[in-house]
């Protein structure tokens, strides 16, 4: 009786263990590196985010974060397969936001098992505006807002929407 009570814990003990090797091999990775897309150099310690686009209630995937590396390489493990966004922020550069107006957007196709290597996100680099208010006179004229526009389409009618604003000192800059 012992016997066969210990032959089947040992033979239980194997399905677990090839249940879970069979759960883990379907499990994908990717990887790649961030870019500044203008200069084409690594950009270190941007955080990277992979977001499924169909989340499984079973696998309780969530978003996932890193930051890259002095290479520019960031790494995600353990994904349940499906489709994921990547996106990516860095100071002075201008993040990729979910649904923000304008930006590429990073999409990985994982199938069970998978590891992807070769993914490159490219971020550019915020502008500048700058100037100074004068008057006629060309003398500084302070306490001017002075506000950035974006222009869009809005049920087919050219619309400017604020960005961003700022205030003149006292030099009018």
């Amino acid at each position: 009786m012992r016997r066969s009570a210990l032959l089947a814990v040992v033979a239980l003990g194997g399905f677990v263990s090839r249940a879970q090797d069979a759960a883990e091999s379907h499990k994908c990775a990717v990887a790649g590196t961030v870019l500044d897309a203008t200069s084409g150099e690594p950009l270190r310690d941007a955080n990277v985010s992979a977001r499924p686009l169909m989340p499984s209630r079973s696998s309780g995937t969530e978003n996932t974060s890193a930051v890259s590396d002095a290479n520019g390489r960031f790494c995600f493990e353990n994904l349940e397969p499906g489709r994921y966004l990547l996106l990516a922020s860095h100071d002075g550069y201008v993040s990729q936001d979910f649904g923000r107006f304008g930006t590429r957007r990073q999409f990985v196709l994982l199938a069970p098992g998978q590891y992807q290597d070769d993914v490159i996100v490219q971020l550019t680099r915020e502008g500048t505006i700058s100037g100074q208010i004068v008057n006629s006179e060309n003398k500084a004229v302070p306490g001017v807002t002075v506000e950035a526009l974006r222009h869009s389409y809005r049920l087919g009618h050219l619309v400017f929407n604020p960005v961003a604003s700022s205030v003149s000192d006292k030099s009018g800059e």
